[in-house]
Parts: C-alpha cells; sequence; structure tokens
C-alpha cells in the first residue's frame, strides 16, 4: 500500500514540474539592398523573469519603464557579425494585452548579397524556449531556421538554398520534442496501454489516435477550424481522466479504439496551437506540417515500445501484481489529469 500511494504521489507531483511551457520568440530578416531589417517579436512573461523587477514589469502601463532594461538584455543576446543592430522602433501590444513585445532594428552594413552569422539565444534559462528565424529576400521566405539552448548559432550564405530534407529534418525534431516536453500527451497514451492486449490490437489503437489528430491538426493550421486553447487544454484534460477511468474499471467492453479516435481530434488541435507559434514556412508548408506530424508519431511509437513491453513482461513473470500496479497507475493518470482539468478551467 505504501509502495502504491508513493507511486501515485510522485506521478502527480512530477505532473506539476511540467508547468513550465515551451514558448517562442520569432526574428524575422529582411535582406535589402542597402541593409536588413531585423524585426523581433518577444514574449513578455519570459522577460519578466530576467528583469529585477519583473513583477512590475507586468502591471498595466509599466512596460515602457524598462525599455532600456529590455533592450540592453537583447542586444547581448543577438548579434549579426557580431554587431549589434540600430533600434529604429520599439512597439508593445496594445493594454491591457501584453503578450509580446516588438522591435525593429537595422543592420547598414548588412546588404542582400552578403553572408553573415548570426548568434541568438535570448532566455539561456529556459531550456523550452526556442526562437524562430525567418530570412525573406525580396519579400520571398528562403530559410527558417530554429534556435534553442542547443543551437544558437547559424552562418547563411545568399548562394545557399533551404533544402525540402532540411525543413522536414527541422520539424520532425519539433514533433518528437513536442510529445516529449508534452506530459498530458505522454499520460493519455499510456493510460490507453495499460489494460494490455496483443501487438495487433495496440497498433489498431494508436494508429486511431495518428488518424484522427492528424486530421484536426492539418484543418486548424489551415485555418479551416481552429477552437480556441481554453477549450481544448481543459478538453485535453479530460481525456485524460476518461482513459484513467477505463483502465480503472476495467470493464468487459474495451472501449479504447473508441476513445482513441474520438479524444485524438481533440488532442490534434492541441498539437495544432504549439505548431502555430512555430511560424511554418508559406513555401513549404506540407512538407513541414507533414514532417511535424511524423515526429509526433514518432515520438507516441517511443512510448508504445517502451511502456508496452514492460506491462507484457509483468503479465508473462508476475501476473498476481498485474491489477494492483495497473489500479496504481490509473489512479495516477485520473488525478494528474484531473489536477490539469482544474489548474486550466481555472487558469491557476
Amino acid at each position: 500500500m505504501k509502495l502504491r500511494f508513493l507511486l501515485l504521489s510522485l506521478l502527480v507531483f512530477s505532473s506539476s514540474t511540467f508547468a513550465h511551457t515551451i514558448s517562442f520568440s520569432h526574428l524575422r530578416l529582411e535582406l535589402e539592398q542597402t541593409q536588413t531589417l531585423v524585426r523581433l517579436e518577444m514574449p513578455v512573461l519570459d522577460l519578466a523573469r530576467q528583469l529585477p523587477a519583473g513583477a512590475q514589469l507586468l502591471e498595466k502601463n509599466r512596460l515602457n519603464e524598462f525599455k532600456p532594461q529590455i533592450l540592453e538584455l537583447v542586444q547581448k543576446r543577438f548579434s549579426i557579425n557580431n554587431q549589434k543592430p540600430i533600434l529604429t522602433n520599439f512597439q508593445l501590444e496594445p493594454l491591457p494585452i501584453q503578450k509580446e513585445i516588438r522591435a525593429t532594428w537595422t543592420m547598414p552594413d548588412l546588404q542582400e548579397n552578403t553572408a553573415f552569422q548570426i548568434k541568438v539565444l535570448l532566455f539561456p534559462d529556459n531550456n523550452l524556449h526556442k526562437t524562430f528565424l525567418d530570412i525573406y529576400h525580396n519579400q520571398t521566405l528562403e530559410q527558417q531556421i530554429i534556435f534553442d539552448i542547443r543551437n544558437t548559432e547559424y552562418s547563411y550564405s545568399p548562394t545557399q538554398l533551404q533544402g525540402i530534407l532540411t525543413v522536414i529534418w527541422s520539424f520532425m525534431l519539433e514533433g518528437i520534442h513536442h510529445i516529449f516536453i508534452g506530459p498530458d500527451h505522454i499520460l493519455f497514451i499510456v493510460g490507453l496501454l495499460l489494460l494490455g492486449g496483443n501487438l495487433w490490437q495496440l497498433l489498431k489503437i494508436v494508429s486511431l489516435f495518428t488518424l484522427a489528430h492528424s486530421v484536426t491538426l492539418v484543418l486548424a493550421t489551415l485555418h479551416i477550424l481552429n477552437p480556441p486553447s481554453s477549450l481544448i487544454e481543459p478538453a485535453i484534460a479530460a481525456s485524460i481522466v476518461f482513459v484513467g477511468l477505463h483502465s480503472l474499471r476495467g470493464s468487459k467492453h474495451d472501449w479504447r479504439q473508441v476513445f482513441a479516435f474520438a479524444f485524438g481530434f481533440i488532442h490534434g488541435f492541441g498539437f495544432a496551437n504549439a505548431l502555430s507559434e512555430m511560424a511554418l514556412p508559406q513555401n513549404a508548408l506540407a512538407w513541414s506540417l507533414f514532417a511535424f506530424n511524423l515526429g509526433v508519431e514518432i515520438g507516441q511509437m517511443c512510448i508504445v515500445l517502451l511502456v508496452a513491453p514492460l506491462l507484457m513482461l509483468l503479465r508473462k513473470y508476475n501476473p498476481k501484481n498485474v491489477v494492483p500496479v495497473i489500479r496504481v497507475a490509473s489512479l495516477a493518470v485520473i488525478a494528474a489529469g484531473a489536477y490539469w482539468f482544474v489548474e486550466r478551467v481555472t487558469g491557476a
């Protein structure tokens, strides 16, 4: 009993440690004949954590007071050919919503046919933060690069074209990464696997989930149907509670295929919310969308290949403990899903 309680407490506690969600900044370089424009958008919440008076930064009408500190911080963590850009414009989102800071710089010495090296690490203390760089030449998107804590530099050449394989590889890695930093998606899949089954049964369950979330991911990315995250995120949490309850009850009727397909539509909108922050390259939209979905699928299969064999071994070599383990794991899934549901509904 103590072991079960410990496992349950550990999983519920770990769910709260993932509360720090992924965030994004966007850089846009517009290469022109005589200069280069640099446009940058940064999340205010991440900036607030960088400044001594961060709490005050979030108050209404106080953002401009920290303009010098913000600009100094950015110029220390962003450079092109080791040069600091010249500020020409600094804008804020209209009050009362202050989610992003927008700034525009010029690089007079950087012209359209010039090779350069860019260094970006805006928030070194946030391992989940990503900065997306779009390089435009004559108003055409040429390249898109993703910076994070591991990738902070990029060398650009005007004769270098970004191939489709590069786009596919980048967004496939983002899809894999999104699965593994999303404990809600992980727990949903784990909840589907708890009752076990043969390989064919598990493949059908995961395939139905993939099919459903692929449909809504495409619909949302193409702006055909895109429900607000205030509805989707609590619904994802509720789906975790449902699969946990189903595993806990262990009914004679296996509803996992139905749950996987039905709730897969909802999870697809959740994936789309993350993908929308990435500013997909329009000239390779289909490939980047395909690659991200492929990465999500690879991440899911990694979870299946890890969890399913462990449950099979448990059933084979220690069958008397199968039911207690499934009950404890189901309770943990339910508790985590309920915690996220309350958190997302209340905005706590």
